[in-house]
């Protein structure tokens, strides 16, 4: 049983403790079966680290068979970028960024953020972490970094180094980061 499975609701926001009162507002939505403690993982991690508010859609998506490159046999990442955006145009209003959590062989590596929409590719916890970690952090305007860093894709660390805080800090005042 997953989250919200008993309620019942569409969208689940577990972060009602954590902060409520963060003008950032994600959406995560999953395409395949996600454990509950990855997901509680993942909503630690992101609002500790960048203040912002989670939510997940219980309701699994698919991605039309109309991305699928037949001629090389995966999805072409932008039409799966494109046709991602399309379903979740009526709610912009209410989410600052939508990420969608999937497994899907596409002819890039990695689906890069477009606008407000990100696919990742969820492989294993760690790298699914760091993953959601950077699409949130170059949503809000952070760059690859070269310290130890989440920003810094050749990192191990799942953490943002000062660096990276201070310019998140810059950026905006009015938020508190750590």
């Amino acid at each position: 049983m997953g989250l919200g499975d008993t309620l019942r609701e569409p969208y689940l926001g577990i972060s009602e403790k954590g902060s409520p009162e963060a003008p950032t507002k994600i959406l995560i939505v999953l395409m395949k079966p996600v454990e509950r403690d990855i997901l509680l993982n993942i909503k630690t991690l992101i609002e500790k680290e960048f203040n912002v508010q989670i939510f997940f859609k219980l309701e699994r998506e698919y991605v039309p068979i109309s991305a699928f490159d037949w001629k090389n046999l995966s999805y072409n990442s932008s039409l799966v970028l494109e046709k991602l955006e399309q379903r979740t145009l009526d709610l912009n209003s209410f989410f600052s960024l939508i990420i969608f959590l999937g497994r899907l062989k596409t002819s890039n590596s990695n689906i890069n953020l477009k606008s407000r929409v990100a696919f990742v590719n969820f492989t294993e916890e760690r790298k699914l972490l760091k993953d959601v970690g950077i699409s949130v952090g170059k949503y809000l305007g952070l760059d690859d970094c070269n310290e130890e860093c989440m920003m810094n894709p050749k990192s191990s660390r799942i953490e943002l180094c000062k660096k990276c805080i201070m310019k998140l800090k810059k950026r905006d005042s009015d938020i508190n980061y750590k």
